[in-house]
């Protein structure tokens, strides 16, 4: 039969060796917490960071591209690089010229009697421009006296203007001729229009001898009958 003894705390004794034994393997085996929280750990670095990085880089290229061209644009004109002009295309070997000479020589061979006045309207001192941007002739009068330079009009010297239409002045053409009782009737046809306003293309011209001493000529705006 086995017996038992209860023993005293005071009777239990340990040896130093075991003591100390088992205190070293339990160090060596579990890692000691507060020195495991001394070494900084790394995040791991994720697709989302990235582009992130990569966007904020953009746009602060992006802002400093729009800054400088602000400040170039709005920089004076004195302090830009100063650049020659291209150079002017060469015009053709007085081709503009010998026209303008050839279109002169032919005006001046109207004779006076034949100058309409191109120019009519009142309180216009009528230039070479003026003229010339209706395709008509300007010749200025020439020399005239001081009397007559004072009674004449501002266009012309004894009621002969200056600007007057070329022979070939787009006109009305001749199409049809008919006899009437006391005379005859005409149509006339414009084919180009000019600076008129209203041009009319299509005129009627009548011709009446009423009396031996009287001729009446008569031009209106011809008017088409409707057809059924």
């Amino acid at each position: 039969m086995v017996s038992y003894k209860r023993l005293n705390p005071e009777d239990v004794q340990f040896s130093h060796a075991a003591l100390s034994a088992e205190p070293r393997h339990a160090q060596e085996d579990v890692p000691d917490a507060e020195d495991g929280a001394l070494i900084p750990r790394r995040p791991p670095c994720s697709i989302t960071t990235c582009l992130l990085v990569v966007g904020a880089l953009l746009l602060l290229l992006c802002g400093g591209w729009l800054l400088g061209t602000m400040f170039w644009l709005h920089r004076p004109a004195g302090q830009r690089p100063h650049r020659p002009p291209p150079p002017a295309p060469a015009l053709g070997p007085g081709a503009n010229d010998t026209a303008a000479a050839s279109r002169r020589a032919a005006c001046a061979l109207i004779p006076e009697a034949w100058r309409f006045d191109c120019y009519p309207e009142r309180a216009v001192v009528v230039t070479r421009e003026l003229c010339e941007a209706r395709s008509c002739c300007f010749i200025p009068a020439t020399s005239p006296s001081p009397s007559a330079a004072a009674l004449a009009r501002p266009s012309g010297r004894n009621d002969i203007p200056w600007c007057f239409y070329p022979r070939d002045f787009p006109s009305y053409s001749l199409v049809a001729v008919s006899d009437t009782p006391l005379g005859q009737k005409a149509t006339l046809v414009r084919e180009v229009k000019t600076y008129y306003p209203a041009d009319v293309l299509t005129l009627e011209v009548e011709v009446r001898q009423e009396t031996v001493t009287r001729l009446r000529v008569r031009v209106r705006r011809l008017r088409l009958a409707a057809s059924c």
